[in-house]
């Protein structure tokens, strides 16, 4: 039965700094996060590592963790499906914000092409190693590597300059994001194009990964449901190449995926949704911008 503990209030609300932080389990239902305590759902207690908001966003007092975790879960089950499926591009990037959906665009046929032969060929080793069609199961999708934590926002401005968060929650990238933004003022028509107003729902999705690390996936809740946010500095072209480059790497590797068929829709689910970021910057890249940040158009000028 489905606990309805909530995260109802946390002790560091409006912190800039987002590194991660180890959580040491204390009591049935409650996570010790540096000098506070946090209520979350059990069912998150597996994923150790956590974000604090970044300023202008605090924790939501009343919401419901449990059914957005389920919501969120959908979404990135979604999202690598569409990944895997050929002519997909076009509907993986419709589980992103407006600004981002905007800003990418579609695919050019060429590239669409190249695309769908590398998930043609991954559909083809993944039947024959497993017997079945790639079709994630969207209730158990990730399991307890998935920690969902929900926010609203107070102060449109100060969200803008640190939103979304850095996929590997590294503070000093996600100090830099809010360097380059701040020279960008906040108007009216960039708090339309970010969704960032005051009272908006936006959420932090941990997954737990392999190497015992976390993805951090910043979403927010739009009039279709929650929506991936992306910095506002990935194109079309970096979009097509990750997800190129994943594709590329998990084919040449399919003996080296899980026997257990659930663990490899996990594992390969994880690598596919990190190819949304770039993961493998350096932790002095000034590049990712956050919602405030210009934008560039969806081939990368």
């Amino acid at each position: 039965m489905r606990t309805q503990d909530i995260l109802a209030r946390a002790c560091v609300v409006g912190t800039l700094a987002m590194a991660p932080a180890v959580m040491a389990q204390q009591a049935e239902g409650e996570i010790r996060l540096g000098d506070g305590a946090v209520q979350v759902d059990r069912a998150q207690q597996g994923v150790m590592t956590a974000v604090n908001f970044p300023a202008g966003i605090r924790v939501h007092p009343d919401a419901d963790v449990a059914d957005a975790r389920d919501d969120i879960r959908e979404v990135l089950a979604e999202v690598v499906e569409a990944a895997l499926t050929t002519g997909g591009f076009d509907d993986l990037v419709e589980r992103l914000v407006d600004q981002d959906r905007n800003r990418i665009g579609d695919l050019d046929d060429s590239s669409q092409q190249a695309l769908d032969r590398l998930v043609q060929t991954f559909n083809e080793n993944w039947k024959a190693k497993y017997g079945d069609d790639f079709d994630i199961n969207d209730d158990q999708f990730l399991g307890a590597s998935l920690a969902v934590t929900v926010g609203e926002v107070q102060d449109s401005s100060l969200a803008m300059r640190s939103w979304p968060i850095s996929p590997t929650g590294q503070a000093d990238r996600d100090d830099m994001a809010r360097e380059a933004a701040a020279a960008v003022p906040a108007d009216e028509n960039a708090l339309h194009q970010a969704n960032l107003e005051e009272g908006r729902n936006v959420a932090i999705a941990a997954l737990g990964m392999k190497d015992g690390k976390a993805l951090h996936v910043s979403l927010i809740s739009e009039a279709g449901g929650w929506k991936i946010d992306l910095p506002n500095n990935v194109t079309r072209d970096d979009l097509h190449k990750r997800l190129s480059a994943a594709l590329q790497d998990l084919n040449s590797k399919r003996d080296q995926w899980p026997a257990d068929a659930t663990q490899a829709y996990n594992e390969i689910g994880q690598k596919l949704l990190s190819a949304l970021y770039d993961t493998k910057a350096s932790a002095d890249d000034r590049e990712a911008q956050p919602a405030g940040g210009i934008q560039r158009d969806g081939n990368g000028m």
